[in-house]
């Protein structure tokens, strides 16, 4: 008899603890005024409450999850772009960095549009796209010998000298000068 009445005294001991357990990790207050099942925060949580919240949430998570598939798309366009420069389809390459840098402006574009423009020749539009890549603060020497060149091909040698001057270079310390290009590649 002792481990019957054992056993029907465990089922009540669990169930209070339980229900107790429950009540607190739920926010149920213990006093017996407050077993209208109110909770402990200060905010009644209620259906409405909570489809607000999780609408918020979804809301939110679709944002910053689109912004990230906007970015993938971003790199997946310049990788094909990349692709398309391998293949030698220059101008494709090109319209694909183009509308790349128009979403995503950075540096890594840039230098990879004013390339493309290189590649078809079109060194005034090259030049542009090459002070675009000196514009940023992390071009590097050979963003500005590149200036350089294309400014010796379109006549923008003495403009792409004092941008490079004003970042602390000159065209003899980057082993540019306007005989080292010859002129007959102007468009």
């Amino acid at each position: 008899m002792k481990s019957s009445q054992h056993e029907q005294d465990r089922p009540d001991i669990m169930g209070i603890k339980g229900k107790v357990l429950l009540d607190t990790a739920f926010g149920m207050r213990d006093s017996p005024e407050e077993k209208s099942g109110q909770a402990m925060w200060p905010i009644k949580i209620n259906r409405n409450h909570m489809k607000k919240t999780l609408t918020i949430l979804g809301v939110t998570a679709g944002i910053f999850l689109g912004s990230l598939g906007e970015v993938a798309a971003q790199k997946t366009k310049v990788r094909y772009a990349d692709q398309q420069m391998e293949l030698m389809n220059y101008q494709h390459a090109l319209d694909m960095y183009k509308e790349a840098y128009a979403k995503k402006p950075n540096i890594e574009t840039a230098r990879k549009t004013a390339l493309a423009q290189d590649k078809i020749r079109d060194y005034n539009q090259a030049y542009t796209w090459w002070k675009t890549v000196v514009g940023y603060e992390e071009a590097t020497g050979e963003d500005y010998v590149r200036l350089l060149q294309t400014g010796i091909l379109t006549g923008n040698f003495e403009e792409a000298q004092s941008l490079a001057q004003a970042k602390g270079l000159t065209a003899d310390s980057l082993g540019v000068s306007p005989g080292s290009i010859p002129r007959a590649h102007v468009s």
